[in-house]
């Protein structure tokens, strides 16, 4: 019989894990030429279709993933995704850029996906632990 979630790895690693897919997800998509053929400039990465179809489930499976090893402290572990990935946003810009809509980034950005993070995280331990028993 089991009792509460099973760890399967240390938070810091996972946590860790899921910041850096949060920081690749937004330079990756920083960094890909608009089209084929077209030149490399940095732009904001949630200009990109591709963020939003390819990066965003990206971190909502890796999210889910850090919920099936260890679904202790759960809360918290979209924020190591939410950390990676505003890291970026402040790192990978186009030189001169300004970071003055950050705040609103946080908000109408990060908060939402805050909460579907969670959700895919608890889904994931749920699956890890029906999956234990």
């Amino acid at each position: 019989m089991s009792y509460g979630p099973v760890s399967r790895g240390s938070p810091m690693v996972i946590g860790i894990g899921l910041a850096l897919t949060g920081f690749a997800v937004w330079t990756v998509f920083s960094l890909l030429p608009s089209q084929p053929g077209a030149a490399m400039w940095i732009r904001e990465a949630w200009d990109a279709g591709g963020f939003w179809a390819i990066g965003v489930p990206v971190m909502l499976i890796a999210q889910a993933l850090a919920g099936f090893l260890n679904g202790a402290g759960l809360k918290y572990q979209p924020l190591w995704t939410l950390g990676g990935l505003f890291m970026a946003v402040l790192l990978i810009r186009r030189p001169g850029g300004d970071i003055g809509l950050l705040p609103l980034a946080l908000l109408f950005v990060g908060l939402p996906l805050y909460g579907v993070l969670l959700a895919f995280g608890g889904l994931g331990r749920w699956l890890g632990n029906a999956l234990r028993t």
